[in-house]
């Protein structure tokens, strides 16, 4: 099994178990570039044991011997998981929301800013010409 298979089919347990929601998510998350992380799963990219390390730091669930060998499960039975239509909250998700939480405390500043643009460039009080 090639590196680039090991690499799609972690990812795709990964997004299928809810650790991850696409390739970009997925990229973000061991703090790579997306398009670094494309070129790897299209194969145009070699793929290091730097990445494979960061995955095992990133994702413990991770089964390290499918990491190195491609045998066995790709996720350690022990590793939480996601049941159908339900939400389980661990601490491999607390970076994710973390993240989450800092994006939208900056979105919610750029709005107040875009707000006040607003209310300057169009002052409530001014009378629209009749």
């Amino acid at each position: 099994m090639t590196r680039q298979e090991i690499l799609s089919n972690v990812f795709l347990q990964l997004r299928n178990a809810g650790f991850v929601y696409s390739k970009g998510d997925f990229a973000r998350r061991l703090r790579y570039d997306p398009s670094h992380m494309s070129s790897a799963f299209s194969g145009n990219r070699k793929i290091s044991n730097k990445v494979f390390a960061r995955i095992l730091e990133v994702f413990p669930q991770v089964n390290e011997v499918y990491l190195r060998t491609g045998m066995g499960c790709v996720l350690n039975a022990t590793g939480p998981r996601l049941s159908a239509g339900s939400f389980a909250y661990s601490q491999f998700d607390s970076s994710l929301l973390t993240s989450l939480m800092a994006e939208r405390e900056s979105l919610l500043q750029n709005l107040d800013r875009i707000n006040q643009m607003i209310d300057i460039l169009n002052p409530r009080d001014m009378k629209h010409a009749s």
